[in-house]
């Protein structure tokens, strides 16, 4: 998928909360436990460069690594505020830092 492409899909993810039956394979859904969207998952066949993200999603941010030592960044231009519903997104990363997969979050903060 291009850049315009995962745009496209996060707008679509935010407007309607699902993705259609005709995306890619490599686009997962995961459910949360109650059957809703709990976020979509873009696995790339070729690590991508954080900056070419950023042209689509803004800056990124590398978080805190995890217990497991696993690397994620976050596009803190996408992520809604306080009182606002939006999809952040994340990328997981390899060891040089290119993102393997990409997160898209339904977050709400509106209650």
């Amino acid at each position: 998928m291009n850049i315009d492409e995962l745009v496209m899909l996060r707008s679509l993810v935010h407007a309607t909360g699902t993705v259609s039956d005709d995306a890619p394979p490599s686009v997962r859904v995961v459910h949360g436990p109650g059957g809703g969207l709990d976020h979509v998952r873009v696995e790339f066949t070729e690590p991508v460069a954080l900056q070419d993200l950023s042209a689509g999603f803004g800056p990124s941010r590398e978080l805190p690594r995890a217990p497991s030592g696993a690397r994620r960044a976050v596009f803190p231009d996408t992520e809604p505020g306080d009182g606002q519903r939006g999809v952040t997104v994340l990328a997981e990363l390899n060891r040089a830092g290119e993102a393997t997969t990409l997160i898209l979050r339904p977050d709400d903060f509106t209650s």
